[in-house]
C-alpha cells in the first residue's frame, strides 16, 4: 500500500509541477499543433454531452457540426465512459486535468499490480510502474489524444484481470475481466482494445504452455480457461452494447468501414529506422513527436531483459512482443508490414506509430524482469563468469547508447504549427547532453545491484534507478504542450464580434469558417449551424459529396475529417447552397476565393453576384451567400436517379432549380392527395421551422398543391418524421439530406431522432447490468449464509 501511495503521489506531483504550469503560445491559435486534437474533438463533444445531460437529456444527436451527426455513436471522446462523469460536475478544462491525472495513476498502480502477479519483485515492479506512467506515450496521449490515454492505461488493468483467471476461475473473476474489457473498449479507442486482444490472446496462450508440465488436468485447464476468457468478452460486449451497436450502425456508413483501408492508408507515416532511433533516445518534447521513449534506464534494462530469459520464461513473451511492436511501427520499414496487412484486422486502422502500443505495453515489464533478476542475484551466489558477463552488457548498452547521442547523422522529425513535418538533424540540443549522464548514472546503479554487497548500497541502488525514470521524463518538457485547462473555452470560441454577428443574423441557415479563422468545433462551442466539424467516423455521404468542394482532395482511402479547404469559385459551388450557407467567414488570406488566371498563378477573385461582403472585424471578412437555400424549403416535384453519383452532377446543373425539383433515389408511396406533385408550379408553398432541438424539428408548411418538405440536414438511420402527427416515410433527398411529402394546405412536420440502435445497446446493456448485479448480491448473500451455518 506505502508503494502504491507513492506511485498515486508521482502522478500528482509530475502532473501538478510540468503538466499544469502554462507556457503561452502566441505566435500561433490555442487549437493549432498539439492541442488540435483535444481543443477541436475531445473536450467540446465532451463537454457538449455533459451539458446536455446535465439539462436532462440524452445527447444522442448533434446538428451544429457538419450536416448533423450521431453524437454518442462516435466512441473516440468516450459519451459513455464512466469516468468522463467527471464533466458533469466541474468544469471542461478542470476535468481534463484531473481525468488524465487520474488515469496516469491507474497506469502505474495496475501495471506494478500486474507484475507483482507474475511474481516480479518490488523493484522490477516499481521499474515497471514508472516506466509505463511517464513514458512518452503516456505523456503525450494525456494532452493530446485522451482517448488513446483511456485505452493505454487500462491495458495493464485487463492483464491483472485475465491472469486472476488464469489461475483461478470463478464467476466474480470473469464478472471482473469482462468489466474491464469493457472500461476498455468505453474509453473511446478500437483501436488499442483490439491491439490489447492482439497481446492478451497469445498471453493466455503462453500461461497455459507454461502450466503443461506442473499441472496434471492441463487439458481441462486450457478448456475451462478459454470459455471463461470466452464468457469475459461476452460480458464485456453485453455491458457496452449501449456503444458499440450504433457505433457499428455509423462506422458501416463512415469511410473508416472496417476492412476498406488500402495499405497505403494504413502505413501512412511509416517512419524510418533512424527516426525511430531518435524517438527511443529522447523524451516528449513540444511541437516534436515522440512514442517510443520509455526512459534511458528503462532502455537499458530492456536491452538487458534476454539474460532473465532462461529463470523467467515469461520474459521472452514480453520481450518479442516489444521487438515486435517496435518493428511494426516503422510500417513499410520492415518486412512485418506486409504479414501485419493480411492478419485479422491488420486493415482497419492507419498509422503505423500507433503499433507502438504493443512496445510501450510490454518493454515495461520485459524491464521488469530484467530488474528483479539483478535485484535477486546475490553476489555469493552469482557466478563470476556470468556477473562480468551482465556487467559487461551494461557497459556496452551504455557506451552505445551515449554513442548513438552523440551522432548528429541520426535524424528525427518535428511539426511546426501547421502540422508539417520537418527534417532535425542535431539531435544534441534537445537535451540529450543530460541524458548522457542518466545514462552514466543508470549503468553505475545497474552494475552496483551486482558487485554490492551491503544490502543498504543495493536498495539505494534500486531507490537511484526508480528515480531516475521520472526524472528522465521531467527534462523532456519545456513547461505545459497545450495549455487547455488554461485557455478553454476562451481561446478556441473565436472572435467574439465575428461570432456574436453571426448569431444575430444567421438564424437556422449554416456558417462556414475558414481555417484557421475558426475552430473546426466553432458551431459547438457556440450553439451555431457550421458546416465545420471533424470525426473520424465521417459519414461517407457527406465525405463524397463537399469533397467536391475541397481545395485538396483527401488522399487515397484516408477518413475524411471534416475540416478541409472549400473552394467558393469551384464550378460546383451550387452544393454549397443546398447545405444552406448563407455565411462564409475568411481571414486576410483567403483560400476560398482563390483561383487560377490564365497564366495559372493564383489571385484572389470574388463572385460579387453570390458573394456580399456582410461584416468586417479586423483581417477577418464575413460574406454572405445571397444563393444559399433555406435550411428547409418545398419542392413540387421530384425525380428518381438510383445512382448516386449521377445526382451529384445533377444538382450542380444550372439549369436544376432545387425549390422546384427534389431528387430522391426511390419511387416514393404518395398519398392520394399528393398524387398531382410534379405540375412545376408551386402557389404559396412556404415551409417555416418553428423549432429546431438537436433529437426534434418542427417545421410548419403551407402548400396549394402539396410537395416534398427537403431539410437540410443529414439523412441517416433512425430519424422519423410525423405529418399532423400520422407517421410519414423519411425519403434521402438530393444525395445527402431528408425529404418528407406533405399535402395541400397547413401542415406541421416534427422530425424526431430515434435510433433503433441505441435503444436495443441501451436495453441489453441495462439488463446485464441488473442480472450482473443480481448475481454478485446473490453470491455475497450465499457466502455470508454459509459463514453464519455452524460447523
Amino acid at each position: 500500500m506505502v508503494l502504491v501511495s507513492l506511485l498515486v503521489a508521482a502522478t500528482v506531483v509530475f502532473w501538478l509541477f510540468r503538466i499544469l504550469p502554462d507556457t503561452p503560445r502566441e505566435r500561433q491559435p490555442a487549437f493549432l499543433g498539439e492541442s488540435f486534437d483535444s481543443l477541436t474533438y475531445y473536450m467540446p463533444l465532451a463537454d457538449y454531452a455533459a451539458t446536455r445531460l446535465r439539462g436532462g437529456d440524452v445527447p444522442l444527436w448533434n446538428p451544429y457540426e457538419l450536416a448533423g451527426f450521431p453524437l454518442m455513436a462516435t466512441m473516440q471522446f468516450g459519451g459513455w465512459y464512466p469516468l468522463n462523469l467527471l464533466y458533469l460536475i466541474m468544469s471542461p478544462s478542470a476535468a481534463w486535468f484531473l481525468t488524465g491525472m487520474l488515469h496516469c495513476a491507474i497506469a502505474g498502480v495496475c501495471m506494478f499490480a500486474f507484475c507483482r502477479m507474475l511474481k516480479i519483485g518490488v523493484f522490477g515492479a516499481m521499474v515497471a510502474a514508472l516506466m509505463f506512467m511517464f513514458c512518452s506515450w503516456t505523456i503525450g496521449r494525456a494532452q493530446s489524444c485522451p482517448d488513446e490515454l483511456r485505452a493505454t492505461t487500462l491495458m495493464p488493468l485487463v492483464f491483472l484481470c485475465a491472469e486472476a483467471v488464469i489461475r483461478r476461475r470463478s464467476m466474480i473473476r470473469i464478472v471482473c475481466l469482462g468489466a474491464a474489457l469493457g472500461l476498455l473498449l468505453l474509453s473511446g479507442e478500437p483501436e488499442i482494445f483490439v491491439r490489447t486482444g492482439m497481446v492478451l490472446g497469445p498471453y493466455i496462450v503462453c500461461r497455459l504452455v507454461l502450466l503443461r508440465n506442473t499441472d496434471p488436468v492441463w487439458w481441462r485447464t486450457a478448456a475451462t480457461t478459454a470459455a471463461a476468457i470466452a464468457a469475459a468478452y461476452l460480458i464485456c460486449l453485453a455491458l457496452t452494447a449501449v456503444q458499440w451497436i450504433p457505433t457499428r450502425e455509423l462506422a458501416a456508413l463512415s469511410t473508416r468501414r472496417a476492412g476498406t483501408m488500402s495499405p497505403e492508408a494504413v502505413w501512412f507515416g511509416s517512419q524510418s529506422i533512424g527516426q525511430q532511433v531518435w524517438n527511443l533516445l529522447s523524451p516528449a518534447k513540444p511541437g516534436l513527436f515522440r512514442s517510443a521513449y520509455v526512459s534511458l534506464a528503462g532502455l537499458m534494462l530492456l536491452i538487458l531483459s534476454p539474460t532473465s530469459f532462461r529463470r523467467r520464461p515469461l520474459a521472452v513473451f514480453f520481450f518479442f512482443v516489444a521487438v515486435a511492436g517496435f518493428l511494426l511501427s516503422l510500417g513499410t520499414g520492415t518486412f512485418l508490414a506486409s504479414v501485419y496487412y493480411y492478419l485479422p484486422t491488420g486493415n482497419w486502422f492507419r498509422g503505423p506509430t500507433r503499433l507502438l502500443i504493443f512496445f510501450v505495453f510490454a518493454a515495461p515489464v520485459s524491464a521488469a524482469f530484467a530488474a528483479d533478476c539483478l535485484a535477486k542475484e546475490s553476489v555469493d551466489g552469482l557466478r563470476v563468469m556470468m556477473r562480468a558477463l551482465r556487467c559487461g552488457l551494461i557497459a556496452v548498452a551504455a557506451v552505445s547508447l551515449i554513442c548513438l547521442m552523440r551522432n548528429e547523422t541520426v535524424l528525427g522529425h518535428s511539426a511546426d504549427g501547421m502540422g508539417e513535418m520537418q527534417t532535425v538533424g542535431n539531435v544534441s540540443k534537445y537535451g540529450l547532453g543530460l541524458g548522457q549522464v542518466i545514462v552514466v548514472i543508470s549503468a553505475a546503479s545497474l552494475g552496483g545491484l551486482l558487485l554490492l554487497r551491503r544490502a543498504r548500497l543495493r536498495l539505494a541502488a534500486q531507490i537511484v534507478v526508480c528515480l531516475l525514470i521520472p526524472l528522465d521524463a521531467c527534462r523532456g518538457l519545456d513547461g505545459n504542450r497545450l495549455v487547455p485547462h488554461h485557455h478553454y473555452p476562451e481561446r478556441v470560441k473565436g472572435d467574439r464580434e465575428i461570432v456574436e454577428f453571426v448569431r444575430k443574423n444567421v438564424g437556422t441557415y449554416r456558417t462556414y469558417f475558414e481555417h484557421p479563422v475558426g475552430n473546426p468545433a466553432i458551431g459547438l462551442l457556440n450553439g451555431l449551424f457550421a458546416l465545420n466539424g471533424r470525426d473520424p467516423l465521417c459519414p461517407s455521404r457527406f465525405a463524397q459529396y463537399v469533397q467536391n468542394l475541397m481545395w485538396q482532395k483527401s488522399r487515397g482511402t484516408l477518413p475524411f475529417m471534416g475540416n478541409g479547404m472549400f473552394r467558393g469559385n469551384s464550378t460546383q459551388v451550387r452544393l454549397l447552397d443546398h447545405l444552406a450557407v448563407r455565411y462564409i467567414v475568411v481571414g486576410p488570406q483567403a483560400v476560398f476565393f482563390s483561383a487560377r488566371d490564365s497564366n495559372g498563378r493564383s489571385e484572389t477573385r470574388i463572385d460579387t453576384t453570390r458573394y456580399r461582403l456582410a461584416h468586417e472585424a479586423g483581417s477577418t471578412k464575413v460574406y454572405e451567400n445571397v444563393e444559399a437555400l433555406p435550411h428547409a424549403y418545398i419542392a413540387t416535384d421530384y425525380k428518381v436517379i438510383g445512382e448516386p453519383t449521377k445526382i451529384l452532377d445533377e444538382l450542380t446543373r444550372p439549369q436544376f432549380d432545387p425549390r422546384q425539383t427534389v431528387i430522391l433515389e426511390q419511387e416514393p408511396d404518395l398519398d392520394e392527395r399528393l398524387k398531382g406533385t410534379g405540375t412545376g408550379e408551386l402557389i404559396g408553398g412556404v415551409a417555416r421551422i418553428r423549432e429546431y432541438e438537436p433529437e426534434r424539428v418542427v417545421v410548419d408548411t403551407q402548400t396549394d398543391v402539396g410537395g416534398f418538405l427537403v431539410l437540410s440536414d443529414l439523412f441517416f438511420p433512425g430519424w422519423q418524421a410525423f405529418t399532423d402527427g400520422i407517421r410519414t416515410p423519411v425519403y434521402r433527398a438530393n444525395f445527402l439530406f431528408r425529404a418528407v411529402p406533405v399535402p395541400p394546405g397547413k401542415r406541421v412536420v416534427t422530425f424526431r431522432y430515434k435510433p433503433r440502435s441505441f435503444r436495443l445497446g441501451a436495453g441489453i446493456s441495462i439488463s446485464t447490468l441488473v442480472i450482473l448485479f443480481s448475481l454478485v448480491v446473490a453470491g455475497f448473500v450465499s457466502i455470508r449464509y454459509r459463514q453464519r451455518q455452524p460447523g
